[in-house]
């Protein structure tokens, strides 16, 4: 399968590799989009862009989203709605009443283009303020927003995971989904059949390993429910929700200690044992994402050293999980070159069309990650078996 030049780049970060959210998503026509941070040509500070494709992803063109010059923009994240308008968050600062202090901010682009920006939080705090911000839709197009950030309930000089919805064009008030004396981070976010929010990050303070990261996971909006899913002496971090068609939450993560990327799947109450994704013995960069195709087969993605590849540079890896079976590793790059990372792999639980999940994909998955400082680059996942149907060959061939 080959991989495409969305953009290219000078700098990074571009993606949003340490925050959860999502740098991908497709429209009802099968117009691909992504959401990146890039410095404009003879400009010293990241600004948002979006670039979309109408062929496949054969050629792209780009949008700048953001032209406040002397501020950086960075992490951005993407939801679509059903009638295809985009929903993007980031962090900045440069804006009152508070413009030293870093803040989470808000875009929609409509028929006429991107709109005026809102201000999701910002507050009189340390930096970095509000961090990490995360985006989906839900039932009614409502739309949902967390982040890491200051300021809130008792710990307010302490990083808590935070959340805001979007009702009726009314930002409402924030929630606080954790209010605790070690720092929650890294926030990502699904949406179940219900309207029901998913969160997953990592933070300190969790079962018995209370000095190490763990794994947390919470249920809501409103009357939050928390807890912790691993209780490890590792340190563990950047959890990764999704939600299959029973609205099960299914999770992927980083194991510092043991240098390994982990799933694990809550059935009713429960919590599975975790299982290892990544290779044995592998230097891995701590960054997976995850996705669910509509038979609810599982997809991940991340970045390792070696294992046959460069020794100095990491590549993209991927493997899927068909049924209860792990098929073999697979690998999306192979550069000696430039490390690949901050993999994106497209899912949302809406929109829904006609019954069909748009963003839910059949049988396959779409990545978008970094070639570091030099491009945005995409492509569909390897095949195993045979190659796309019809019915697939519709977004890549």
């Amino acid at each position: 399968m080959a991989n495409y030049i969305v953009a290219n780049l000078t700098s990074t970060p571009a993606l949003s590799a340490e925050g959860g959210g999502r740098d991908i998503a497709i429209d009802r026509d099968g117009k691909l989009w992504v959401v990146y941070s890039k410095k404009p040509a003879g400009v010293n500070y990241h600004q948002i862009y979006a670039a979309y494709s109408t062929d496949n992803c054969q050629t792209w063109t780009e949008e700048q989203v953001t032209a406040v010059n002397n501020k950086h923009h960075f992490f951005p994240a993407l939801a679509i709605d059903a009638f295809d308008n985009l929903h993007i968050v980031y962090t900045s600062t440069g804006r009152a009443p508070f413009p030293f202090r870093w803040g989470v901010f808000y875009k929609r682009r409509g028929l006429g283009g991107w709109e005026v920006e809102e201000t999701v939080a910002l507050l009189d705090v340390s930096n970095p303020g509000q961090d990490y911000p995360s985006i989906a839709v839900g039932v009614a197009d409502t739309i949902h927003v967390v982040w890491a950030g200051l300021g809130w309930g008792t710990h307010p000089a302490v990083k808590n995971i935070q959340y805001r919805a979007k009702i009726g064009g009314t930002w409402g008030t924030v929630e606080q989904v954790t209010d605790m004396a070690g720092i929650q981070d890294c926030p990502s976010m699904a949406i179940d059949s219900y309207g029901g929010v998913h969160v997953a990050w990592h933070g300190l303070g969790w079962g018995i390993n209370t000095g190490k990261k763990q794994i947390a996971y919470g249920h809501g909006p409103a009357a939050w429910i928390t807890g912790n899913i691993t209780d490890t002496i590792n340190n563990n971090y950047y959890g990764r929700v999704v939600l299959d068609s029973g609205d099960n939450p299914h999770v992927a993560y980083y194991d510092a200690g043991a240098d390994v990327i982990y799933y694990v799947k809550r059935t009713g109450l429960m919590w599975g044992s975790p299982e290892q994704v990544s290779q044995t013995g592998a230097a891995l960069y701590g960054y997976p994402s995850i996705s669910l195709d509509r038979d609810d087969n599982v997809h991940v993605a991340w970045t390792g050293l070696g294992q046959g590849l460069s020794e100095d540079y990491g590549n993209l890896w991927y493997r899927k999980k068909s049924g209860a079976s792990w098929l073999e590793l697979k690998n999306i790059t192979g550069s000696d070159a430039n490390d690949q990372q901050s993999a994106s792999l497209l899912w949302a639980g809406y929109p829904s069309v006609g019954g069909v999940k748009t963003n839910v994909l059949p049988g396959y998955a779409l990545v978008v990650w970094e070639a570091m400082a030099e491009a945005i680059m995409f492509t569909r996942s390897p095949d195993y078996a045979r190659p796309a149907s019809r019915s697939q060959a519709h977004i890549v061939s």
